[in-house]
């Protein structure tokens, strides 16, 4: 009975091991404050991303930011501070912070709505069946 138990727990460990997902991401709003208003009009907002690499090799992820309005997605400009381009390449088995800041012009609906929901997306680059995830956040604005 021990053994059939004990096996029990080591196959669970053994497939939970396998099925785990190989990239863990979260991104988080800077909330001080909302909003930086540049010298031109455009309304910028601050995130902290954070990528888990659990793969055993170095892995590169390329980021990107989309609304559910398509126009609205073209408004929105990513950068990712230190970094060239939207990739970044993330050390084994490391938790890797970045910080991402998103752009939208003076004139844009995104810069004129209190808040509106975009998605942040991660994928691998490079890979034959590139693993990606995303998650929901808030662009916040001028609104009234």
């Amino acid at each position: 009975l021990y053994f059939t138990l004990w096996a029990g727990f080591g196959i669970a460990l053994v497939v939970a091991l396998v099925l785990r997902s190989p990239l863990d991401f979260n991104v988080t709003p800077n909330r001080d404050p909302l909003f930086v208003t540049q010298s031109d009009g455009t309304i910028r907002n601050i995130y902290t991303l954070r990528i888990r690499n659990k793969h055993g090799s170095e892995e590169s992820f390329r980021i990107s930011a989309t609304t559910a309005d398509d126009a609205e997605s073209r408004a929105l400009k990513l950068t990712l501070e230190g970094v060239e381009g939207d990739t970044i390449t993330v050390p084994a088995d490391q938790l890797y912070n970045q910080r991402l800041y998103l752009d939208a012009g003076p004139a844009s609906d995104l810069a004129g709505a209190k808040r509106t929901g975009i998605v942040i997306w991660v994928e691998q680059v490079g890979e034959d069946e590139p693993v990606s995830d995303s998650a929901e956040t808030v662009f916040n604005g001028k609104g009234k």
